[in-house]
């Protein structure tokens, strides 16, 4: 199944992902302390630490149809001035996929996120998507280029009890670096080359 990501541009990083007919949900996350995203964008380095300018939200969604799949990400952006500062969006895309949809990803929602090399989805495979907005600029993705000799590793992944804005336990922290590559998606040689990159975060189940 081709994974439809356009969403996302119109989305502008804080609300779900949507494609086909969809449930998701996202909403900005609580202050935890040590949620951040940062990297190096073409040399500069790019901190997005929650806190006064950043907000984590989640960026959660699921499409049904033939199969059902579920992404999970979450995104760095100033909810009262997205425009002014860089955004960075980190998404697991298809990580769980049910041909029943059977309702089954809470229950398998705290397995789902390994401490492993992922790769990079190209918009039809699972994998990871990276969506990087520099300020005054339109959104770069990782899925219109090639990855060879991008990387993308968690390192950590812990439960939390407690810390769902949807009232249920249903959360994990994920930790991590990567480096990649994103792309104009109107003008494929005009690239954004990441590196340095580095997270901890929250997902939360949908």
């Amino acid at each position: 199944m081709k994974k439809i990501i356009v969403p996302f541009l119109a989305i502008a990083f804080v609300a779900c992902n949507s494609d086909d007919d969809n449930s998701g949900s996202n909403a900005p996350n609580p202050p935890f302390a040590g949620n951040f995203a940062s990297i190096t964008a073409n040399g500069v380095e790019v901190p997005m630490q929650e806190g006064p300018i950043y907000a984590q939200s989640f960026s959660n969604g699921s499409s049904t149809g033939d199969i059902c799949s579920y992404d999970y990400g979450a995104s760095f952006s100033n909810l009262e001035n997205a425009s002014a500062h860089p955004q960075i969006l980190i998404s697991f895309q298809d990580i769980y996929i049910s041909a029943a949809c059977d309702g089954m990803e809470d229950e398998v929602f705290s397995t789902l996120f390994e401490t492993a090399a992922y790769p990079y989805s190209n918009g039809s495979n699972p994998g990871m998507l990276v969506i990087y907005t520099p300020v005054g600029a339109e959104p770069y993705i990782s899925s219109f280029g090639s990855q060879t000799g991008s990387t993308f590793e968690v390192t950590e992944v812990t439960a939390l009890e407690s810390s769902s804005i949807f009232g249920t336990d249903l959360s994990m922290r994920v930790k991590g670096n990567f480096t990649c590559k994103v792309y104009n998606p109107d003008m494929p040689a005009d690239v954004i080359t990441i590196e340095n990159g580095s997270f901890s975060f929250i997902l939360d189940a949908l």
